[in-house]
């Protein structure tokens, strides 16, 4: 298992929240439950590494060790989890998620930091001593990052129902189409409410966080 599939958690249930549910038989389990599964298979990737980090694919799972895939084992601070989290702690409110962040974002300071400050990648995540490979990825700060961030920060922050975030992590607001047969009046009125949001979209208020969040900002600081 590749750790990038390790989004599908996040895809899974942020269509559950906006009313897909793709079972079809009764008793199966629902997209916020299969959601909810992937994230958890994911975790016991960290889970059962020595490091608390994850090796970028894994053969096996046995309950206490991960087998990292030939030519995978290597650590490179992807999102896809953290992506998971976020939504997830959104969406079902449950602090086991937080919880898992924080976890990781802990084991990402003790055996990535650097005494410069940065962030390196690892050779070997399963196997100490975790040996630093001279690499800082470009979407650490762009999505591993502000997905901790944002999974500690309020609800206000990017809310689900008005951001889409794309797969570089980078906030939209949402759009809402109008139909072709609305009035010229309510084109102008939407297009005058759209300019309005605009001008907002510049204060999103990234203050108010929770201890939590203020820790993960510290890091980059």
């Amino acid at each position: 298992m590749q750790h990038l599939a390790c989004f599908a958690g996040a895809t899974i249930a942020l269509g559950h929240m906006h009313g897909i549910n793709t079972a079809s038989q009764p008793g199966e389990p629902d997209d916020l439950e299969v959601a909810e599964a992937i994230a958890g298979g994911c975790y016991q990737m960290y889970r059962q590494s020595p490091s608390g980090l994850n090796a970028h694919a894994v053969d096996s799972l046995n309950g206490t060790h991960a087998t990292p895939t030939a030519g995978q084992a290597y650590y490179d601070q992807q999102p896809e989890l953290l992506e998971s989290l976020f939504y997830l702690w959104r969406i079902t409110g449950n602090a086991t998620y937080r919880d898992w962040g924080w976890q990781i974002f802990r084991a990402m300071r003790m055996w990535t930091r650097l005494p410069t400050g940065a962030f390196a990648c690892l050779a070997s995540p399963t196997q100490p001593p975790f040996t630093h490979i001279d690499t800082t990825e470009e979407w650490w700060l762009s999505e591993s990052m502000k997905y901790l961030w944002l999974l500690f920060s309020d609800h206000s922050v990017l809310p689900l129902d008005k951001w889409v975030i794309n797969t570089e992590g980078h906030p939209y607001r949402a759009q809402r189409w109008a139909s072709s047969s609305s009035s010229s009046s309510s084109s102008s009125s939407s297009s005058s409410s759209s300019s309005s949001s605009s001008s907002k979209a510049t204060d999103v208020p990234w203050r108010g966080r929770e201890n939590d969040s203020g820790a993960v900002a510290d890091v980059v600081q």
